[in-house]
């Protein structure tokens, strides 16, 4: 039996580009948020997923099919209560 498994990320950049090119866009804008709101923030690879860490993980950013998941750690990061 063969499976398809991810191959081991090592940058967001080999995350994204590895993802359904029709969802990058949107992967994109959450990414680009993301720095906006935290710019000290650094980009990360955490448990196989992108990951932005301050003083902890901020967030997480995960595909799961066709569904983009954001799961936070520390405080909401207002960009995202506003839109």
């Amino acid at each position: 039996m063969t499976t398809n498994k991810a191959p081991k990320f090592t940058t967001v950049d080999e995350y994204v580009a590895y993802q359904n090119p029709v969802y990058n866009k949107k992967l994109t804008q959450f990414r680009n948020a993301i720095k906006k709101a935290a710019p000290e923030a650094e980009e990360i690879i955490s448990y196989q997923m992108p990951a932005y860490k301050y003083q902890g993980i901020l967030v997480y950013l995960l595909f799961v099919k066709v569904i983009l998941v954001f799961i936070q750690f520390q405080k909401p990061l207002k960009f995202l209560l506003n839109n």
